[in-house]
């Protein structure tokens, strides 16, 4: 994955077309022994290539991991 303020690069997505609305979760590295966190994200998909599929982050919340 590749991520930046304004939107993510995503792998693995099968049949998403441009427009459509995304909900998906990146999850941050962890020390070991801590609480995980991760990032909610809705979003909408703006590309879609052999390489991923670009999405933006129009909204996202911080979670913890349980």
């Amino acid at each position: 994955m590749n991520i930046s303020s304004n939107g993510a690069m995503l792998t693995g997505l099968d049949e998403v077309s441009v427009g459509d609305h995304i909900e998906y979760l990146v999850y941050l590295p962890v020390p070991p022994g801590a609480r995980g966190v991760h990032v909610h994200c809705l979003g909408t998909v703006v590309r879609t290539e052999k390489l991923g599929t670009a999405v933006t982050i129009e909204r996202y919340t911080l979670e913890r991991a349980v």
